[in-house]
Order: structure tokens, then C-alpha cells, then sequence
């Protein structure tokens, strides 16, 4: 694999298709690293974060290749995300009275509304003191499939969850576990995990 200096320096000799793939590269890079490969070749160093290389993957997933030729090559498509983007900001009010009616209407009560509201206070918080909301969003979405593999392994072990911690696998994940909740939880976080 190439360093940072030798991909900076075998840039020069490529066509703008190649370009495009090393910048897409460079992209990602500088998404997951907070810095960019290409700040030592005299340019502006891009750092970015977790929501940049979401961002940046879903774009790839869709077709579309992230670059200096992508609203050349994409640009209806991005000003029509644009455009969304703007309508959601200029409508807030609106959205924010159909989430109250959303979350009244499921059941009818305001215990949802106030859950709600709970809810929004608790994402508040977490963007206040800079917690990744990103993180917790992925948790949210697979909490469901641990709790539907916690419920197998109970159902496999006849609810002696203590044979469990018998097998060295087990102990070694559960060890491991305790040191990576203690190591981003309450130690310094590795520079790849800071946001900017």
C-alpha cells in the first residue's frame, strides 16, 4: 500500500478518472482519520468525521462518485438532495408539530408525546456534551438483533447463563468487552474516534 507522500506524488501522471478514485480514496481517508493524505502536497488539509464517511458511503452505494467532477457528472441528483435538505430546515415547524401528531396518533395518549419529548431532550443532551449521535444511532438499530441473539443463547444454555462464562471465548469476549466500555467510555479516546 502507498503512503500519503507516494500517492501525492503518483497523482500527477493519472487521467481524471483515475484522479477521481484517489480523491475518492483521500475522501475516505480523511473521513475516518480527521485528516487529509494530501495536506503535505500544499493543499488545505479536509477533515472530516463518522457523518462525513456515512455521507460519503451512501453517495458511493447510490452510483455516484464523490470528487471534483461529482456535480459535473451528478448534479441533479445532488441538487435535488440540496433542495430537500433546504425544505426540511425552511419547514422545522411543520415537521416538529407532525412528530407531536405522529407520536400521538400511534396510541393516543400522551404518554408517547411526552416519551417523545423525552427522547428529544435525551438527543439534545448528547449533542451538547458531543457524544456521537451517529453511534447511537447505529445501536439503536442493532439492539433489536443482540437481544434476538441474547434470547437464543438463554434458550441454548436452558437458562443457566453461568455455564456460559465456562467457555474461554466467552470469558475472552466479555474481557474484552469491560476494556473497550472502559477505553472509550472513560479513558482518552483513540484520534480516529474524535469528532472535530
Amino acid at each position: 500500500m502507498q503512503g500519503p507522500k507516494s500517492v501525492c506524488e503518483t497523482v500527477i501522471f493519472w487521467d481524471s478518472d483515475q484522479m477521481t478514485s484517489v480523491l475518492t480514496q483521500s475522501a475516505l481517508y480523511s473521513a475516518f482519520s480527521g485528516s487529509s493524505p494530501f495536506s503535505g502536497a500544499g493543499s488545505t488539509s479536509a477533515t472530516g468525521n463518522l457523518s462525513a464517511a456515512i455521507l460519503i458511503s451512501a453517495l458511493i452505494i447510490h452510483g455516484l462518485t464523490p470528487g471534483p467532477l461529482i456535480f459535473k457528472q451528478h448534479g441533479a441528483v445532488l441538487y435535488r438532495l440540496f433542495g430537500t435538505m433546504l425544505m426540511a430546515n425552511l419547514f422545522n415547524l411543520v415537521i416538529v408539530l407532525l412528530c407531536f401528531s405522529g407520536a400521538y396518533l400511534t396510541t393516543q395518549s400522551m404518554f408517547t408525546v411526552g416519551l417523545m419529548v423525552g427522547f428529544a431532550i435525551l438527543g439534545y443532551m448528547m449533542r451538547k456534551f458531543d457524544y456521537s449521535i451517529v453511534a447511537s444511532n447505529i445501536t439503536f438499530i442493532f439492539g433489536p438483533l443482540f437481544e434476538d441473539v441474547l434470547r437464543q443463547t438463554i434458550v441454548l444454555f436452558e437458562d443457566q447463563s453461568g455455564d456460559l462464562l465456562e467457555r474461554p471465548t466467552a470469558i475472552a469476549l466479555v474481557f474484552l468487552t469491560a476494556y473497550l466500555v472502559w477505553r472509550l467510555g472513560f479513558g482518552s479516546k483513540p484520534k480516529i474516534l474524535q469528532e472535530p
